[in-house]
């Protein structure tokens, strides 16, 4: 039987410590997308993960008005991510002999909070994570 699951990406955390690993001089393997201060994106992160994935949340915040938020936003809902998943019915299952593993694709979805301060982690990020995983 194969999961349904959800990924609750705190973006906000992941892009600062991306960052200080930068600023200590780490270089990345692979190209991945990053936006100063707002994300961080590699397709690695949940390619190789044998799950039903439902949906990819991205939490993050960002200084400017409305329009700039809006604009992140597009950029994020553009990012694909891979992934493998074991599907079961036609051709596997435990009806037909056993199960086989097949690549998929989904867009991220965002949520991003505006923020004062370019430097600070805002609180609406991690709440937002909390209310979201209860819901």
């Amino acid at each position: 039987m194969f999961e349904r699951v959800m990924f609750f990406i705190d973006g906000e955390n992941l892009v600062f410590r991306y960052q200080k690993m930068l600023e200590k001089g780490y270089e990345p393997l692979n190209a991945g997308i990053h936006k100063k201060d707002v994300y961080v994106w590699h397709s690695d992160i949940i390619r190789n993960i044998p799950r039903d994935i439902v949906r990819v949340t991205c939490y993050t915040s960002a200084v400017g008005d409305e329009a700039k938020i809006l604009s992140i936003c597009e950029d994020i809902k553009k990012i694909e991510y891979h992934y493998k998943s074991t599907s079961y019915g036609v051709g596997g299952g435990r009806y037909s002999g056993g199960s086989r593993s097949e690549q998929y694709k989904g867009n991220i979805f965002p949520r991003v909070f505006k923020k004062d301060n370019r430097s600070a982690k805002s609180k609406a990020v991690d709440i937002n994570i909390a209310v979201d995983m209860l819901n």
